[in-house]
């Protein structure tokens, strides 16, 4: 695979959304060249990805060019620059005894980044990455022995256990990456949300995640078979539920005492237990609901998102979904006065409504948002964040179709947008359009 984009960002965090753009980070380009798993020495399979991008913007909003080293609140000045990720990529299926599968796996990546000021223009960062994962499968099937035209369900449960640690790391001591002289390093997980100690200059692919981490997860399913009008069998998943929950060791082995660069002595705050997540989905023929829950054992909060679909054999119908989120801050040194190992702040409630109409034709949308907390603090019309209309024109055919969008944000801009999607199949449309919830 090869491909090159161009993304162009608006940055909506600044007081006047639609004023100045110069603070936005755009990739111009970005470059990716992948090689899917070839055979290599027997059964193993070996890949390769390779990421170039550039990131570029119009102002200087961010940078020091006097003294590009200086830090500012714990970051270095770098927005900018070039990057290129060398990721290479080998595993081994294997087959225990017909009931265990077992994939034992080494990943390599070599970072150059080129900032193209300052004394120190350069730097680099490499790791390797070793996992093994395990899984087996129980698995049932209801109405057996109920015939060839009966329908069927097959029910299986898959425990499966995932251990990653990163044995060799070496980045250089560079302002980009945060000086190694700070007496602690934040330890991250893959699910990680960015905090006020992360070091991000680019994008998630600058720190280093899961260095020493066990996750556990039990995935149960229903998938059912059913014989069609027209002598076909169908099958179809009805139903998923995953539950997983991570382990990391990493944050257990810490000492009990840091030594700050202050010379101070300083308390870090062990947390290995991740967040408890389960994803429900459900897919009947004219009934779907999905549903995203995340439970933070230290400070029993729950994130959540559910979304409920209805719709006849075409296509038309309703959906709505609600969701309820808090912003979430991992502290990793205790403090006078101590904080939580985890702080929730602010709390969002949101709504969504969408109505799908689907013909030979023409195929049409609209979604609607609304903030529950702004509708109950004042007139409940305030609520509303945004509306959105979607049409797609498919001509004879089915093979390709006409799309315009619009957006409108209430006390915002408004977008206009028109595409030229290819359709494959039936020329289903507005699959994109399922609901989060969110």
């Amino acid at each position: 695979h090869a491909s090159a984009d161009v993304d162009i960002y608006q940055n909506l965090i600044k007081v006047d959304p639609t004023g100045q753009n110069s603070s936005a980070i755009h990739r111009v380009p970005e470059i990716r060249y992948s090689i899917v798993p070839q055979k290599f020495l027997g059964p193993a399979l070996i890949g390769v990805d390779v990421n170039y991008v550039n990131f570029a913007r119009a102002g200087k909003t961010f940078d020091d060019i006097q003294n590009v080293d200086v830090f500012s609140n714990g970051t270095s000045s770098y927005k900018t620059g070039q990057r290129l990720s060398t990721h290479p990529t080998i595993f081994i299926p294997v087959n225990l005894w017909d009931v265990f599968d077992v994939v034992p796996q080494a990943e390599y990546e070599e970072t150059y980044y080129q900032f193209g000021y300052s004394s120190r223009p350069t730097t680099a960062r490499r790791y390797l990455r070793t996992s093994i994962n395990t899984k087996t499968r129980f698995s049932g099937i209801i109405g057996e022995n109920e015939g060839l035209t009966a329908t069927k369900y097959k029910h299986e449960i898959v425990p499966e256990v995932t251990y990653s640690v990163v044995p060799l790391f070496y980045q250089e001591d560079h302002p980009f990456f945060g000086s190694t002289n700070e007496f602690f390093q934040p330890i991250y997980t893959g699910n990680q949300p960015i905090t006020e100690f992360d070091n991000l200059q680019f994008d998630y692919r600058d720190r280093l995640a899961d260095s020493n981490i066990l996750t556990f997860g039990i995935t149960n399913k229903f998938i059912r078979k059913r014989l069609e009008s027209s002598g076909n069998s169908e099958y179809r998943e009805i139903l998923l539920h995953k539950l997983t929950q991570s382990y990391d060791i990493s944050s257990r082995n810490q000492p009990d005492v840091l030594v700050g660069k202050d010379n101070k002595l300083y308390n870090p705050i062990k947390q290995p237990f991740g967040e408890i997540r389960s994803l429900l989905e459900l897919k009947l023929d004219y009934f779907t609901t999905l549903s995203d829950i995340s439970y933070y054992p230290y400070v029993n909060k729950t994130n959540s998102s559910t979304s409920i679909a209805i719709r006849d054999r075409k296509g038309n119908g309703f959906a709505i979904g609600y969701s309820q989120s808090y912003q979430i801050t991992p502290n990793y040194v205790l403090t006078d006065p101590p904080r939580p190992p985890v702080t929730f702040g602010a709390r969002a409630e949101a709504a969504t409504a969408s109505v799908f109409l689907i013909s030979k034709y023409l195929d049409v949308s609209g979604t609607t948002s609304y903030d529950v907390l702004r509708g109950q603090t004042g007139d409940f019309t305030q609520g509303f964040t945004s509306i959105s209309l979607d049409g797609i024109l498919k001509p004879p055919g089915k093979c390709w179709g006409i799309r315009a969008t619009f957006t409108k944000v209430f006390g915002g801009d408004q977008q206009t947008a028109l595409s030229f999607p290819i359709f494959f199949g039936e020329g289903k449309s507005f699959e994109m359009n399922r609901p989060t919830g969110i």
